[in-house]
């Protein structure tokens, strides 16, 4: 009856441990599964910010078609005096965050850094700024020993920025000073 008994409980055990392995391994695997439907949605909000960008280009296009027929001079003046005072450099702009993306990735404020990407490709998708935020951002991430996200994001940005040779070589010099 003894042998039984201990027969019942090494099963018990077995079974028991084996349950506990599944457990760990499936809580282990889930947040590859979050990542990779994290990774889908940023590259469905890029597209989506592209189309918007090249809908609000056009916009800005007939605008300035309209805005181009000749006026009187008192009207043109003041409009133009207007344009001025509201105008902001998108180049200058883009240039002053990418600046605070390299530096809040270098300072390793894993928030900021993600938070002035973010910022970078919802106002200039598919520019050769988002792609540069992004570069500094898979670094981050290689610096911070995460190297799955690292190449989640150099992979998007292999794919998304192939003909933009700053992306392309500001990438290589990251992966080299490696």
């Amino acid at each position: 009856m003894r042998r039984i008994d201990s027969f019942f409980v090494l099963i018990l055990v077995l079974l028991s441990g084996l349950a506990i392995t599944y457990k760990s391994a499936q809580y282990d695997l889930s947040g590859l599964k979050f990542q990779a439907i994290v990774n889908d949605e940023l590259r469905h909000q890029i597209q989506v910010l592209t189309l918007k960008n090249k809908e609000l280009e056009l916009r800005y296009n007939q605008l300035l078609a309209q805005n181009n027929r000749p006026t009187s001079a008192s009207r043109q003046t003041a409009s133009s005096a207007e344009a001025e005072e509201v105008w902001i450099d998108p180049e200058q702009q883009a240039a002053k965050i990418l600046d605070t993306v390299e530096e809040e990735c270098k300072k390793k404020r894993s928030a900021l850094c993600l938070q002035n990407v973010d910022s970078m490709v919802m106002q200039f998708p598919s520019s050769s700024w988002a792609g540069l935020s992004l570069v500094h951002l898979a670094h981050h991430y290689k610096e911070n020993k995460k190297s799955y996200e690292a190449d989640e994001v150099l992979y998007l940005v292999s794919q998304e920025f192939k003909k933009d040779k700053k992306v392309q070589s500001l990438k290589e010099k990251m992966l080299s000073a490696e």
